[in-house]
């Protein structure tokens, strides 16, 4: 995990643009409806709005490329946070009108004006869409297997031993009554979408031989269920039980690295801030 980078004021924030920004989630999350319009530049109106209230158990969130949650964390975020429950708020902003994107989103924690802010981690998108959620929720609830996921043999080997590895990871498991095909890509991939029980036995089965094979998941199921709800809402979340498990959304230019800062109130964390879209960026 890394350190936050040592805090700087208010003042001495050089970009006067993205402390605009900054001043206006902090303004919209302390409006009772929590909606403001603001117009960083004359073309592209922005709107902040409420999505929902976030709890954090844990007190730790994780802010991910939802393709790649949660086996290659490495390029996503994984943050410590105040308190355990948090209120978001997202920007969206209008390139055109048949082009909203999500251009910041804020997590509010505790009250307090912001006077100093550090950068706190990034996260790497690949896919175009990111999640943020409780690390210890999300892992009890995500779902590798069911009917939406597409799973991959991958051999974790050297390559002069990979055809030797891999012709006997396929025997064992056609021998076991498992379907193999191969994709578009030339991947071994599971002929059918595979239960959570099958891919846990799936997995056992191949520790028992002790064979340098994995299962990766492209997506799992419920990274597929959430692209899927992406694809007709601008945000997308998951409900346990009346529990928000985790936001979902496509991130402001797609593909790249999205730094996340914390806000201070005098010493206290009162916020989390990610900032997607310069106006730069639309010229």
């Amino acid at each position: 995990m890394k350190m936050p980078e040592q805090p700087l004021e208010k003042e001495k924030v050089c970009n006067e643009k993205f402390m605009k920004g900054i001043d206006q989630a902090i303004m919209a999350s302390e409006k009772s409806d929590a909606i403001i319009k603001t117009r960083i530049t004359s073309n592209n109106p922005r709107l902040w709005f409420r999505i929902g209230t976030l709890e954090i158990p844990d007190k730790i969130l994780v802010a991910s490329d939802i393709g790649y949650y949660p086996d290659d964390l490495k390029f996503g975020a994984v943050l410590n946070c105040p308190t355990n429950i948090a209120q978001v708020f997202l920007e969206a902003l209008e390139v055109n009108p048949d082009d909203i994107r999500v251009s910041a989103i804020l997590l509010r924690f505790l009250d307090g004006k912001w006077t100093e802010i550090s950068k706190i981690g990034e996260t790497g998108i690949d896919g175009g869409s990111m999640l943020i959620g409780s690390q210890r929720t999300l892992k009890e609830h995500w779902k590798r297997g069911g009917p939406k996921n597409r799973t991959i043999l991958k051999i974790d080997t050297e390559e002069k031993n990979k055809e030797f590895v891999r012709s006997n990871a396929i025997n064992l498991l056609i021998s076991n009554g498992i379907s193999m095909t191969k994709d578009q890509y030339n991947y071994d991939v599971f002929a059918k979408p595979l239960s959570e029980n099958e891919i846990n036995a799936i997995e056992k089965l191949l520790q028992r031989y002790s064979l340098p094979v994995k299962i990766e998941f492209s997506p799992p199921h419920s990274a597929q269920e959430l692209m899927d709800l992406l694809e007709h809402k601008l945000v997308a979340r998951f409900d346990i039980e009346k529990q928000c498990i985790t936001f979902a959304f496509e991130t402001g230019l797609g593909d790249g690295d999205y730094d996340w800062y914390q806000l201070y109130s005098n010493d206290k964390i009162i916020a989390f801030y990610c900032h997607m879209i310069n106006d730069e960026d639309l010229q």
